[in-house]
């Protein structure tokens, strides 16, 4: 309730910004803009180095690097580059990272469906328009140094460098990332009347490291447009925590080693070429594979005061893949109407193999459990049309229909075969019903991607916490009605009105699976559900308020879910959904001070997990704070100064222990944690070249 009256409050405070707004709104063009053109000159105030520092600050938009949906086409974010997407799927930030601004020539701000570009069932997009002989040797680079205190320094960073090769252009870059952060705090162990049973104080330590170098060409060969990326990187990951156990007097009860090493090698390539058959017809083929090891071992050791008491471990070994190969046709039948059509097939497979062993003393001894070694393979086929329809300058329908065929099969401890065919309809509107105003609209069906994790049991050593495969789980499906109102203001703000309700088919969440008295958690699918969700979204220039060269950005987000819970019977909210957050970000610049300095603040709301005997919430105590300073004092350079978590917040965590399955147990225990990682402060210089 309370987070909920602060999200209010955040609501609040964005109104009036519109409210101001027709009182002196110079005129604008009778016919409405579907493109909205910002020059490089508009991003020079922010000190944009890159195209992501441009994407960023464009006014009203927020960059989605897309759903986790099944399909190379569904999973598609929301910015385009030279009016293309990306034939990788590699992260959005990355690749705008990895262009400098000096090669950008315009920035397009595309809100509702529009004829040629490629939406992809976004209700706006981003086009980052580069210049005619842009990669023609310039690069950037950023250097990074992570500092936090009784911590090493850590440095990390990246470059990239874009010539031309004869005809070609390309694009090679090198990225290193890494942290080492505390996780420290106590954690408590009470009795339901309150009663202390014991108290452990955890010090754990992530350490992470990333390597990853990546390129991208394009060449025009006659008729035919050619690119062509690829991409790989190496991870490694270590997690110990020793926890030390006291009994309600602070007598000593126990020594809990925890240790996590993890590493994977991911790989992958893909490319396009596409061909224009005169103005109105136009073909693209894309291609991509990804390949991934993962490489992962947990141990858990136990001391009493009598010494050695056990130890468990668990060994993961995963390889997995994905190819996909889509073709599309687009034809301008007129400046009004636009169809694109096409097929998309793809292979994703995964070959998992878990071992969970305990050593008592003489040894290790594997734990029997269900699902621990498998192959999963799934075959998918699609077959799409979409239809861009301009019936009059303020009105664009684009209606759309894709079908999914697919089979999965599973081999290994488990054997399943499934095939599945799902419809996906969707209906686009934008109404530019003033010059100033516009409301889009959205209805569609959407297929959940499955993670083929879920189909091999794992174990959680840190939270005693095992979930077993599920070789019957289903995709989920909404379908989903989305409504947004935009208005313009005071030429560079904007206002967004969001509304949301999704009608939820098979919920993907955890489920019982066994005999009664031998039952695990599974990943699963509950029966129906649904949600709702409410935002109000504004960029606000403060120019008129007296703040020179002053932004500020802000969102508040409320909502709620309702699906019965598969051991209680009793309606509850859907699992690892937060329902209400809320967000403002404010930064002023002096270009003739080559100054700047803002800060941003974020709050979320609660997020509860339901399993057969036990309930977990979380909970990002009072919110996180960040703030920076910024100059570009020294040529050629940007240097910025950032503190974040400013206040140091507890990340709270509460489990709700019960005697058996929640239906009928009473509860027995309950666990509550507060940890924290520090204040950080980040030193930063960018630049390009």
């Amino acid at each position: 309730m309370q987070r909920t009256l602060l999200a209010a409050c955040a609501a609040a405070a964005i109104f009036p910004f519109a409210a101001f707004a027709d009182d002196d709104t110079p005129a604008q063009p009778a016919k409405p803009e579907a493109v909205l053109t910002y020059q490089p000159v508009f991003f020079e105030t922010f000190n944009a180095l890159t195209a992501l520092d441009m994407v960023q600050r464009v006014p009203g938009f927020s960059m989605d690097e897309g759903e986790s949906v099944r399909g190379f086409g569904g999973a598609a974010g929301n910015v385009l580059i030279d009016g293309e997407r990306p034939s990788s799927k590699e992260s959005l930030g990355s690749i705008l990272q990895r262009i400098p601004a000096s090669q950008v020539e315009r920035v397009e701000h595309i809100r509702g469906s529009v004829s040629g570009i490629d939406m992809r069932g976004q209700t706006e997009v981003v086009n980052v328009v580069r210049a005619e002989g842009a990669s023609g040797g310039s690069g950037a680079w950023e250097a990074n140094f992570r500092i936090q205190e009784g911590e090493p320094v850590v440095p990390f960073g990246e470059a990239s460098y874009s010539g031309q090769a004869g005809r070609a252009d390309y694009t090679v870059s090198f990225e290193s990332d890494g942290y080492r952060a505390p996780w420290n705090g106590p954690e408590f162990l009470f009795r339901p009347d309150g009663t202390l049973i014991e108290r452990r104080e955890e010090e754990g330590r992530d350490t992470f490291r990333n390597y990853k170098i990546a390129g991208n060409t394009e060449i025009e060969l006659g008729a035919w447009t050619v690119r062509a990326n690829a991409d790989a990187d190496w991870r490694w990951y270590e997690y110990p925590e020793p926890g030390r156990a006291f009994g309600p007097d602070g007598e000593f009860l126990r020594l809990d080693e925890l240790f996590i090493d993890d590493s994977s090698e991911n790989f992958s390539f893909g490319g396009d070429v596409e061909r224009d058959f005169g103005e109105a017809l136009s073909f693209k083929l894309i291609g991509l594979q990804k390949l991934r090891e993962f490489q992962s071992e947990q141990t858990s050791s136990r001391f009493d005061s009598g010494g050695f008491n056990k130890r468990t471990r668990q060994t993961i070994a995963n390889d997995e893949g994905e190819s996909i190969l889509r073709g599309v046709v687009t034809w301008i039948q007129s400046p009004r109407s636009a169809f694109d059509f096409g097929v998309e097939g793809a292979y994703n497979f995964l070959e998992s193999d878990v071992d969970l062993t305990v050593d008592e003393g003489n040894g290790f001894v594997v734990i029997p459990l269900p699902v621990t070694e498998a192959k999963v393979e799934e075959y998918r086929g699609e077959a799409f049309a979409s239809w861009v329809w301009e019936p009059s300058d303020r009105l664009t329908i684009e209606p759309g229909l894709t079908v999914e065929v697919s089979r999965i099969t599973q081999s290994g401890s488990a054997q399943a075969e499934r095939d599945f065919i799902y419809p996906k309809p969707s209906l686009a509107v934008t109404w530019d019903y003033a010059s100033d105003r516009q409301i889009r609209l959205l209805a569609e069906r959407e297929v959940a991607q499955l993670n083929f994790f879920d189909f091999v049991t794992s174990s959680s050593l840190s939270d005693d916490q095992t979930n077993v495969g599920n070789p019957d789980l289903k995709p989920q499906r909404t379908w989903r009605l989305r409504g947004e109102w935009e208005k313009r203001f005071w030429t560079e703000g904007v206002i967004t009105l969001l509304g949301e309700f999704g009608y939820v088919e098979e919920v993907q969440d955890l489920i019982p699976i066994g005999e009664p008295g031998k039952r695990f958690d599974a990943p699963g699918n509950l029966g129906d559900g649904d949600y709702w969700r409410a935002r109000v979204s504004a960029t606000a220039p403060l120019d008129r308020l007296g703040l020179t060269n002053a932004q500020l950005e802000a969102y508040a987000e409320t909502g709620d879910s309702s699906v019965t819970d598969p051991v209680t019977g009793r309606t509850r909210i859907f699992s690892d959904r937060r329902h209400e957050e809320w967000y403002v970000e404010f930064r002023q610049d002096f270009p003739d001070r080559k100054f700047s300095y803002g800060f941003d603040y974020y709050q979320g709301g609660d997020v509860e997990l339901y399993f057969i005997d036990e309930v977990r919430r979380f909970e990002n105590g009072p919110g996180d704070l960040d703030v920076f300073v910024e100059t570009t004092r020294v040529p050629g350079v940007t240097v910025r100064l950032s503190l974040e978590n400013i206040g140091n917040v507890d990340f709270a965590r509460r489990r709700d222990f019960f005697d058996g399955p929640r239906d009928i147990g009473q509860l027995a225990a309950y666990e509550t944690r507060e940890k924290q990682n520090g204040v950080t402060g980040y030193l930063t210089f960018r630049g390009t070249f």
